[in-house]
């Protein structure tokens, strides 16, 4: 028997690997456009070494991040579950680009300015926002409770027999969606009290709703980010005073 037991693919998945295949091909190809030409720009004023290693490091991070996306999305697309794994890698590389895209045109400007005395100029940046908000969209449908038991090979039939919670807590999710978008600290707020909520309505339901895991973790990044933001707050309070 095998595999022939085992669960089929949600037909969800393969809307899933299309759009995780389309948004690859876009971070790669888009990214390629935008170091190129930064690439050009720091050539034009005759800068070579540190600044344009800084651009190819960012160009080669996002073209694996595209790529793995994109090979992700084919697995998904075939019904594999090793399409899932590298999705949810791919998923969470994609917060990496975003510090990589944000960081390497600033780092090249830098060292540009180490030996650099003509007129002033900027560097592109390349295309963070596509793929931190994708990501989060992979880590939420890959872990929905259809496509969590499919990666199990429990059946629904069987899911119901060993107790597993009949849906998702949406509050969770949403918890953890906002706790992960960046907007003066109100979505994390609002995530951590969101988070709390569906917690206390998890345990409450007496385990007919899932995400649990979703909500500790929207808990975990908003009271990080709340931890961090003091922290650096105290720092500066406490920071010596020069006259």
């Amino acid at each position: 028997m095998g595999d022939d037991s085992r669960p089929a693919a949600p037909p969800s998945l393969r809307k899933i690997g299309i759009a995780s295949i389309c948004v690859g091909a876009a971070l790669a190809s888009i990214n390629l456009w935008l170091v190129e030409g930064a690439v050009s720009e720091l050539e034009r004023h005759g800068l070579t070494g540190g600044p344009l290693t800084a651009m190819r490091v960012d160009e080669v991070v996002m073209v694996a991040i595209g790529l793995l996306l994109a090979g992700g999305g084919v697995g998904l697309y075939g019904g594999q579950r090793w399409g899932r794994v590298l999705s949810l890698i791919a998923a969470g590389s994609t917060l990496l680009g975003v510090l990589v895209a944000a960081s390497m045109p600033r780092i090249a400007e830098g060292l540009a300015s180490l030996n650099y005395n003509g007129p002033s100029f900027s560097v592109p940046t390349g295309a963070p926002v596509l793929s931190p908000l994708w990501g989060i969209a992979l880590l939420v449908l890959l872990n929905l409770r259809d496509v969590r038991l499919w990666a199990r090979g429990i059946t629904p039939a069987e899911a119901a027999a060993q107790g597993t919670p009949e849906r998702t807590h949406g509050l969770a999710v949403a918890s953890f969606v906002l706790s992960l978008i960046p907007f003066m600290l109100v979505t994390q707020l609002v995530g951590l009290i969101l988070g709390l909520i569906a917690l206390s309505q998890i345990k409450a339901a007496g385990g007919k709703l899932g995400g649990r895991g979703f909500a500790v973790a929207g808990v975990a990044i908003a009271g990080s980010i709340f931890a961090l933001v003091a922290a650096i707050v105290l720092l500066i309070v406490l920071a010596p005073k020069h006259p």
